[in-house]
């Protein structure tokens, strides 16, 4: 939807595989280079000797980082499982909520920042908590949201219909053809909502 303003919660959706954390991660770096600051978190994948054996979440400084599920959980279960995947609930709350809700309680440090939630699917999903704080950081005003979710519809994702439907919205469709390009259209639509809430930067 156009607001005819400017957009600052930006959805990034696209087939598993085709790119969304890489787009995330080399548009941080070039928010990080124009000195804008960045919260949040993204997803990588956990490998070994025979392919993926699960997939963490790191902040985007890099400084911290938390199993979010594996195929290999450890004693003390049952864990909410997605496909092969057990979630890891008691190691990726503790981390998910600091970063979420933790700059939320400062009361300071998601005033004029992007925040970067990779992502906001049916792993993340089964916490409870961490929906009703990536919700809360939806709704700071001065803060502009750049999550990835997934193409196919998910119930779990209902929640979020009224912001990802509103007038401060907008979704991007990434494939292998066009990723270069939407990164181009996504920093951009960063520049134009930091202009518009008057972000300090460098």
């Amino acid at each position: 939807m156009d607001n005819g303003n400017f957009y600052r919660h930006l959805f990034i959706t696209g087939l598993p595989g085709v790119g969304k954390t890489t787009l995330v991660c080399r548009l941080c770096d070039i928010l990080r280079r124009e000195s804008i600051p960045l919260r949040g978190f993204y997803t990588t994948e956990v490998r070994g000797n025979y392919g993926r054996t699960g997939f963490e979440i790191v902040t985007v400084d890099g400084s911290r980082r938390a199993t979010l599920a594996t195929v290999k959980p450890p004693p003390g279960g049952p864990y909410p499982n997605v496909g092969k995947y057990s979630v890891m609930l008691n190691q990726f709350e503790p981390l998910a909520l600091d970063v979420l809700k933790g700059d939320l309680d400062s009361n300071s440090s998601t005033k004029n920042a992007v925040f970067v939630i990779d992502e906001i699917g049916k792993m993340e999903l089964t916490s409870r908590p961490f929906g009703d704080a990536a919700l809360q950081v939806f709704n700071q005003p001065s803060t502009i949201v750049i999550a990835t979710i997934p193409a196919k519809p998910l119930k779990q994702l209902e929640v979020f219909a009224g912001i990802r439907h509103g007038p401060s919205a907008k979704l991007f469709e990434i494939t292998k053809q066009n990723r270069d390009a939407t990164l181009q259209t996504v920093h951009d639509c960063v520049r134009k909502a930091i202009a518009a809430l008057g972000f300090p930067t460098g």
